[in-house]
Parts: C-alpha cells; sequence; structure tokens
C-alpha cells in the first residue's frame, strides 16, 4: 500500500495557527505515543528550518470556510468540517498548509517500460543515463540506493522498500538509509516507473493534541488532521503537492556494459535539501500509481 509523509507541512501549519490565531508559539501536549514521537523528535527540528521552503504557503482562520477555499484553490479535495458553534469564551479556528515542489531531472531521461517482478504486469517508466544519477549501498538498506540530480540542485533518491511503513516510519527509514552511503559501481543507469499518485493520508493520530498559551489561560486543541498528497513523476522530473488541514477549538483551561538498476517493486522516495535535517518529503510508493502522469501540471 502506497504511503506518504511530509512533515514539514504538517508543522507549516502548527507555524500558522500559532502566528496567525493562537497568539505565538505553543508547546504542544502529546496524547498519544505517535503524537510523542511527533514532538519530542520532529516539530522543533523542522519548525526551525521551514524558511529553507520557499514552496511552502499556508492560512489560519476562525472559519472553515477560507480554509476550505484555499485547498480548493490549490487543487486538493480534503475539505474540514463545518466548524461547531461555540459559546465565549470558546472558539473554533483551522489551519492548512499546501507544499507545491517542482523538480526536473538535470538533462532529461527517455520513456521506457518496466516489468513489475510481482504479477509481470508492464509499466510506463523512465530511464536516466548513469552521467545523471548516482547508484550506493547502506549499511542500513539491503537493495541498492539511486541518487538523481535536479536543476534545482535538490536531490531525489529511490530504493525498493518491501516493508509497510507509514508517516513517522517513513521518514526514519528515508533518514537512516541516507546515514552511511557507499558508492555502488555495479549499475549504469536507472529505471524507475512512472508515478501519478492521488492519495489521503490518515492523520487522526494527531487529533487530540493540546497546548496551553503562553500566559495558561486558553488551552488549544487539534480536533480535525487531514492530509492529501499529490505527486507525478516521469522522465522529465517529478511534482509534489502537499496539503495538511487542522481544525481546533480554543478554551479557557487549563561507461561499462553494467545493467541499470530496475525498480520494479515498491520503492520508497524521498526528498533532501541542503540545510534540512528531515526529508522534504518521503512516499512509499506501490503498483497502484505506476502510471504515465502525462504532465507534471496539476
Amino acid at each position: 500500500m502506497t504511503a506518504t509523509a511530509s512533515l514539514y507541512t504538517v508543522t507549516s501549519v502548527f507555524v500558522a495557527a500559532e502566528r496567525d490565531i493562537l497568539g505565538g508559539t505553543q508547546a504542544w501536549n502529546p496524547t498519544n505515543k505517535q503524537q510523542e514521537r511527533f514532538a519530542e523528535t520532529f516539530l522543533d527540528p523542522c519548525r526551525a528550518e521551514l524558511a529553507h521552503i520557499s514552496e511552502l504557503s499556508s492560512i489560519a482562520a476562525l472559519s472553515e470556510r477560507p480554509i476550505n477555499a484555499f485547498l480548493q484553490k490549490k487543487g486538493f479535495d480534503i475539505r474540514l468540517r463545518a466548524f461547531p458553534k461555540l459559546v465565549p469564551p470558546e472558539r473554533a479556528w483551522g489551519a492548512a498548509s499546501v507544499l507545491d515542489v517542482l523538480l526536473q531531472w538535470k538533462k532529461k531521461g527517455t520513456t521506457t517500460t518496466v516489468t513489475a517482478q510481482k504479477g509481470k504486469r508492464e509499466f510506463p517508466a523512465a530511464y536516466i543515463s548513469d552521467k545523471e544519477v548516482e547508484i550506493f549501498t547502506s549499511q542500513k538498506h539491503p537493495n541498492p540506493i539511486a541518487c538523481l540530480f535536479t536543476k534545482t540542485g535538490d536531490k531525489v533518491l529511490m530504493t525498493v522498500c518491501e516493508d509497510q511503513l507509514e508517516h513517522l516510519d517513513l521518514v526514519a527509514r528515508a533518514k537512516e538509509i541516507s546515514l552511511r552511503k557507499l558508492p555502488n559501481f555495479s549499475y549504469r543507469g536507472l529505471v524507475f516507473p512512472m508515478v501519478d499518485l492521488n492519495h489521503r493520508v490518515d492523520l487522526g493520530w494527531l487529533e487530540g493534541m493540546w497546548a496551553l498559551d503562553s500566559e495558561g489561560l486558553f488551552q488549544n486543541e487539534i480536533t480535525q488532521a487531514l492530509q492529501q498528497t499529490r505527486l507525478k513523476m516521469n522522465h522529465e522530473g517529478v511534482r509534489v503537492k502537499d496539503a495538511v488541514a487542522f481544525g481546533g477549538t480554543m478554551l479557557i483551561g487549563s561507461s561499462r556494459a553494467d545493467p541499470p538498476l530496475v525498480i520494479n517493486r515498491p520503492f520508497l522516495f524521498w526528498i533532501e535539501r541542503r540545510g534540512l535535517s528531515n526529508p522534504l518529503f518521503v512516499a512509499r510508493i506501490t503498483e497502484e500509481c505506476w502510471k504515465d502522469p502525462g504532465s507534471l501540471a496539476m
């Protein structure tokens, strides 16, 4: 099953709500293990690095209507439920953020096909020459890792990954694989499936996370958490669009003839950017999304 993760988009929603509605940075309190892991490991580092990501845009409001309009304009289907009519001093709030990244391969590849190892079905694919891709091995991963160069300097990495991973585990695995990479000269070039993905992410694990304001007067709680990811990848490059939306309440409270590396099994895909301690975006992509996207427009 395909899964995606973009912790910077999630973090950007927290920041938009804090900046425009909640009165400054909050100390968010976890209510489950995943929230605890996110708060302790990812939230503050990602918050400090958002300035490196110009492709993020966000909105915060006291009504779901402008947030849903923002999501619609950006090309997403997710919508926040109508905010409850609360009696003061309680009030509802919401925020959303969109990441829109377009990366072109340093040199355009060519179209080809790839036959899935399981089921032997044929899918549209791209071939990138050995001059535009480096192949690595990692002590932390059994399969070769391909690193593609882009015109902006960002790196796109991919490798076969059979393990079923979700959200925070996706990010952790991508970081782990990248820690100790060694050159692998056994392959020449890269063949990978084209991708056309439109995926809704279950962010329900974030609901219930809460924080007190700086004076300890108002308690802010996340009551809705939605995410949708769109990804298109072909021989020209990759386009990633990711949207996250929160609803919440504020209440008083408390040159060789070597073969190319062929990726024909579910694969892990991530983007690294200088200045970021975590991948900008991570996905594990399975066969239902191996399609020719036609173009990178969304």
